[in-house]
């Protein structure tokens, strides 16, 4: 009887899907991510296991301003195959997200984490010993790479015990590791030139982290009227000229009719309507431009691939007032000037976008001709 039962549980370790869930909060997931991530893949196709990435959904705030679809499109940007799931916060190192119908003993559970993760009087996930309950607790031993692919066959199913898997796969950019925060930082700056160095081995993935989706934000003001702004970006990653749209349309609430109002909010700068714009017609005014029927296309600069290309315009909408805000106006070499409201970003080759308040001498502002 006693082979008998031993015969069965060796069985139920053979059939017991093996599972190493890669948890976290990815704001947003980097090239370090993605390196664990290979690793992970690679020590699963050893042990006959599958990979999961099991992603939070916390977000909205500085330090997880990414959604979960816009971080799970950026996953699925550097591998199409990628298996995720939501959890969360509470849940992030519990099996439950890839455990189905509470059935623990069909799974081998196994998280993993960084080396830093576990290291100190603190880890992230305690091993072995009991709980303050007295209880033992779920997790029993935490394993190296090499370690937990020899230990394969000896590994109980998760209503008997959780493993951890720790890895380090540290990534190097010039003499700087490659953080969450200093991505976050990149973003804000606008460089690309150095996120594109950070993700040289996925360079899909920077489109993708700074494509700005379109979204509509509806804005209560005192007076009951109810502003609408949209600001729409080139998927490419062009320059985005004649694209921001920033609608102001007011419903009074108590007339079923449209008005139009003067108070605006602003998202991002504007151009002086006598600006010239390099069209497929010749250079235009903006002013002229708004009163063609149609349209000619536009000078645009795919920034990813250094490409200068014609783009259609979306929309362009004229701005009744700018609040506050001054007017900057930028002479060039050439004594071309240009008048733009000091919060419009302008594209530089040594520091990317720069508000246009910010602009210096020494900064060399990104033309055509170049």
């Amino acid at each position: 009887m006693k082979k008998l039962f031993e015969y069965f549980e060796a069985a139920s370790k053979l059939i017991a899907q093996k599972v190493i869930v890669y948890p976290g909060r990815f704001h947003p997931p980097g090239p370090h991510h993605f390196a664990a991530y290979r690793t992970l893949r690679e020590v699963a196709s050893k042990l006959g296991a599958k990979v999961v990435v099991a992603m939070s959904g916390v977000e909205g705030d500085a330090k997880h301003p990414y959604s979960y679809n816009k971080r799970k499109k950026i996953w699925q940007k550097a591998f199409p195959d990628v298996e995720l799931v939501k959890i969360k916060e509470s849940d992030m190192y519990k099996p439950d997200a890839v455990v189905k119908n509470g059935k623990y003993s069909n799974y081998v559970y196994i998280v993993s984490l960084g080396d830093k993760d576990q290291q100190g009087d603190k880890p992230r996930i305690s091993i072995g010993g009991v709980n303050k309950k007295g209880e033992p607790k779920f997790f029993k031993q935490q394993f190296t790479a090499g370690e937990l692919i020899k230990a394969k066959s000896g590994l109980q199913t998760a209503d008997k015990a959780g493993y951890v898997l720790v890895t380090n796969d540290a990534v190097m950019v010039g003499d700087s590791k490659v953080s969450a925060t200093v991505i976050r930082e990149e973003i804000k700056n606008k460089n690309i030139k150095k996120l594109n160095q950070i993700y040289a081995k996925y360079p899909s993935v920077v489109s993708e982290l700074l494509h700005e989706d379109v979204e509509f934000s509806y804005v209560e003001s005192i007076t009951h009227h109810k502003h609408v702004e949209e600001l729409l970006y080139d998927h490419d990653l062009k320059d985005i000229i004649a694209i921001f749209k920033d609608t102001v349309n007011s419903l009074n609430p108590f007339s079923s009719s449209k008005t139009q109002t003067k108070t605006q909010f602003k998202v991002d700068g504007c151009f002086h309507e006598d600006t010239k714009l390099y069209t497929s017609s010749g250079m235009i005014p903006f002013k002229e431009l708004d009163k063609l029927d149609n349209r000619p296309m536009v000078m645009t600069r795919d920034l990813i691939n250094g490409v200068d290309e014609y783009s259609s315009i979306l929309n362009s909408v004229r701005a009744n007032t700018l609040g506050d805000k001054k007017w900057v106006e930028i002479i060039l070499d050439n004594n071309e000037k240009i008048l733009l409201t000091e919060d419009h970003r302008v594209y530089t080759k040594n520091k990317g976008w720069v508000e246009a308040k910010n602009l210096t001498p020494e900064d060399d502002i990104y033309e055509l001709a170049d």
